[in-house]
């Protein structure tokens, strides 16, 4: 082991040259020997010692006190007095230097020994304490959390003895201004009693994690959730504070909560607005019946008067389905700022006299995927809420423009995202609306008017339109100061082509095929059988799956199409059914309808069977053409029959299933 290199600063040379030779048999090393102050603090500069033995009273503008201090200073070594002077200034002055011992001459070896290994030995304590000092203070400064150290105090709350950067930034003060205050300081809470529960927990079995608000110097609170701990830092017992500002995770635990209430209710609403699409079925189809035989202008009449009615009833549930995000959407390229212009001409007519509409324009905008009756609706429900929202008139404006979010102001809202995007406003100067209503704006059934003058599905509709669409909204309101609606919808690119014109109507066609027709609601499916067969069609009628396959199994051979609904209540699907039936006749085309489609679609499938997809309601005359488009849709030549069955006497075999 290397031997400790000690430095002798002495002006006597007889004793230092002694001191030397006493060294070197009690197994140290000499660095160097030096007479004076400055000497001493250039040698010590050169390779720091292990230690100094200096004497108080040197030649020169620097005593040995004074040198002492420089080199405890600026090199951390430890110095131990080695003088004839003992009196009491002396040993006073020598103090300031934080000397490791003070040995009166003349000195024996083993006093000596003692006096050098016990500086020594607590030098290097003193070290390694400075180095964990060092490591905690790291570890404390670079935490990203706030830590606080608090100091106990038997006559009130804690105060405050330390805090780190982050805690420091987030309140707002200097360490200078936050040590030594009490912790009511930022936690103005922390004198509570529930706060005191927490602190006597902590002491006897740990504090569990808690949340509290927070004070900033500017007098904001904010929520920060708290793992306190007691610590033993010396002889001295702290408490030990890690905090973490929680308002973020707060907002978004809110969102969540909102996009789930959302989603529940959605599924309500679909389920509610189902079972509604099976009687308004129902109720067009008998309509329709009624119509074709009734002889008088008034019963006509009053089957448009239902008929009508009914219509009302399917657009209420178009409202439901589109909060639920269940509606069916024909997204085509819109030009929002035509689609517009075309709309504000609808409002004028729709709005009182005494609100004036302005259409304000914001420049060239790009084309958006949507589907215009779908965003006129929401339009026009924001409108009229407007309106409402001015009795006395006042100004509704309806503006259109180009937005580009990076990812800085797509964090503004939580169904947010960077990309280009078109907003679309409706802005009023009514009566504005508060906080609390502000919360519940959006949800279905929720409103402010008075009973019976609206279901509340406006603004629900609103919200489903939209996010069925992929965008979102955005509203700024306060009472007394109007309010503002922001829909914003994603751009297409400028090479995507537009939507072809939707085509005409065609009149309503009749045929003489066979329908196996399977829906297990039995007023919808009596009433449907009557319809096809009003129109020409055989109609063999099942009232779930098991009976479809019995029908199948007798007449398979005639059956040239499958109308079956897509939720059986027997567990089995339309497109299950279809499927299973195509096993023995792959050609066999098929209409499913559902009151949940998300999307109508169409599967032509060349030299295969054909697959529609149809949202209930349906209107009578789009029912026949669909049957019609799709029985006379081109598919392969009819497979043979199945194995054992004579083709010569359809419905007599019996199918594999």
């Amino acid at each position: 082991m290397k031997p400790y290199e000690i430095l002798i600063v002495e002006d006597e040379f007889v004793f230092a040259c002694d001191l030397e030779q006493r060294l070197a048999r009690l197994g140290y090393a000499v660095m160097d020997k030096v007479c004076t102050g400055a000497a001493a603090l250039a040698a010590a500069s050169q390779r720091t010692p292990d230690l100094v033995l200096m004497d108080i009273h040197l030649p020169g503008d620097m005593d040995g006190i004074e040198a002492a201090i420089q080199i405890h200073r600026q090199h951390q070594a430890p110095v131990v007095f080695l003088t004839a002077f003992g009196e009491e200034t002396t040993v006073e002055r020598a103090k300031a230097a934080e000397p490791y011992g003070y040995i009166l001459k003349p000195v024996e070896d083993r006093e000596l020994k003692i006096v050098i290994e016990m500086s020594l030995a607590k030098h290097e304590a003193e070290k390694r304490l400075r180095e964990s000092e060092i490591r905690y203070r790291s570890l404390f400064e670079r935490a990203g959390d706030y830590v606080l150290l608090l100091e106990p105090r038997l006559d009130g709350p804690p105060v405050i003895a330390d805090a780190n950067e982050a805690a420091l930034r987030a309140h707002g003060y200097t360490r200078e201004e936050l040590v030594g205050q009490s912790i009511t300081l930022l936690d103005p809470d922390f004198s509570t009693p529930e706060h005191r529960e927490r602190v006597q927990l902590m002491e006897t079995a740990g504090a569990p994690l808690f949340t509290t608000r927070h004070r900033r110097k500017n007098g904001q609170f904010f929520e920060v959730e708290v793992r306190p701990s007691p610590v033993l830092l010396g002889m001295k017992r702290y408490y030990l504070s890690v905090e973490r500002d929680i308002t973020e995770r707060k907002r978004l635990e809110a969102c969540l909560l909102e996009a789930r209430k959302m989603e529940c209710i959605g599924r309500l609403a679909g389920g509610v607005a189902h079972e509604f699409n099976n009687i308004l079925a129902a109720v067009m189809l008998n309509v329709n019946l009624l119509e074709s035989s009734a002889s008088g202008f008034e019963q006509r009449n009053s089957l448009r008067e239902v008929a009508d009615l009914a219509t009302q009833g399917a657009n209420v549930v178009r409202q439901l389905l589109a909060f639920s995000r269940q509606s069916a959407m024909n997204a085509r390229p819109l030009d929002l700022a035509r689609q517009l212009a075309g709309f504000s001409k609808v409002i004028r007519r729709v709005a009182s006299e005494r609100v004036a509409v302005e259409v304000v324009p914001g420049g060239p905008v790009p084309r958006v995927k949507a589907d215009a009756g779908m965003l006129e609706q929401a339009l026009l429900n924001l409108c009229l809420n407007a309106c409402e929202a001015m009795p006395a008139g006042g100004r509704l404006q309806l503006g259109l423009q180009a937005a580009t979010l990076d990812a800085g102001a797509a964090r503004r809202h939580p169904d947010a995202r960077p990309g280009q995007f078109v907003c679309l406003s409706v802005a009023d100067t009514g009566r504005g609306m508060d906080e609390a209503v502000l919360s519940r704006l959006f949800e279905p059934f929720f409103t402010t008017k008075e009973v019976g003058q609206g279901p509340g599905l406006g603004l629900a509709t609103v919200h489903g339109i939209v996010h069925q669409h992929r965008g979102w909204v955005e509203v700024s309101s306060a009472p007394g100061q109007g309010s503002t609606f922001r829909l914003f919808l994603p751009a297409l690119a400028e090479a995507q082509a537009a939507a072809p014109e939707a085509p005409e109507p065609a009149p309503m066609p009749r045929g003489r095929e066979t329908i196996l027709l399977v829906e297990d609601e039995s007023v919808l499916r009596l009433v449907t059988g009557k319809f096809l067969q009003h129109l020409g069609y055989r109609v063999l009628e099942a009232e779930n799956s098991a009976a479809a396959h019995r029908l199948w199994q007798q007449h398979w051979a005639e059956i040239a199409l499958l109308f079956v609904a897509q939720g059986l209540r027997d567990g089995h699907s339309g497109v299950d059914l279809a499927t299973r039936l195509r096993a023995d006749r792959p050609e066999l085309k098929a209409i499913i309808s559902s009151g949940f489609t998300t999307e109508v679609f169409r599967v032509p499938n060349p030299g295969g069977p054909t697959t529609i997809h149809l949202p209930v309601p349906f209107p009578p005359e789009d029912l026949a053409a669909l049957l019609r488009a799709c029985l006379d849709e081109p598919s392969a030549t009819d497979t043979p029959p199945p194995a054992g069955a004579p083709a010569e006497t359809p419905g007599q075999a019996r199918p594999p299933l």
